[in-house]
């Protein structure tokens, strides 16, 4: 539909950014990359528009160009941009190691009760060894998704195609916190703590 929204009006940035999280979401990267680079050619000043695709360009592995996207998004409008720009800021610092910073990007995310928010601080309290706080973000996220476990993060970075080196990344902080990857549910780990 959003390539059918094209056809109808080449110019329009926000049926080009559909398309590109369509294209995002199909793994079809090079497709998302044309249609993403259009939309912020049509649109310079839309803050929405630019933190969205930064962060997926920072999700897929374009971390500079995601984050410089997200950033300018970010100074456009913070409303607008907020919540894109601080998830893209989250991984960026996570990758580079700054996990106290990754924390305080996730603490600034305007909505905290999102699970995929929530799941954030996991990650970083692992990382930090703040184990009581790690588990007490567990049972928020099982909490809200019944089935959540470290597995249900995997795949939620897969979808988003965050790279495999950064996920087992990410994953190493799940582990720290008590909740490797495996075949049996992290909520079973969960509710022996």
């Amino acid at each position: 539909m959003a390539i059918e929204s094209i056809e109808i009006d080449p110019a329009d940035a926000f049926a080009r950014r559909t398309a590109a999280y369509g294209y995002f979401f199909d793994a079809q990267l090079g497709l998302f990359d044309r249609e993403a680079r259009r939309a912020l050619e049509l649109a310079p000043y839309n803050a929405e528009i630019f933190a969205q695709l930064g962060m997926a360009y920072t999700f897929s592995g374009q971390w500079d160009y995601g984050v410089a996207l997200a950033q300018k998004g970010y100074s456009l409008n913070q409303i607008s941009a907020g919540g894109w720009y601080q998830s893209a800021m989250h991984y960026y610092q996570y990758r580079n190691g700054d996990y106290q910073a990754a924390l305080a990007m996730a603490r600034e995310h305007p909505v905290q009760e999102l699970t995929e928010t929530c799941f954030k601080y996991i990650a970083c309290y692992g990382q930090l060894g703040e184990l009581d706080k790690a588990r007490s973000y567990f049972q928020t996220c099982l909490a809200q998704e019944p089935n959540f476990s470290a597995e249900f993060v995997r795949d939620v970075l897969r979808l988003w195609n965050f790279p495999e080196a950064f996920i087992a990344q990410y994953m190493e902080g799940f582990a720290k916190a008590g909740y490797p990857l495996s075949d049996r549910s992290c909520g079973i780990n969960a509710s022996s703590s």
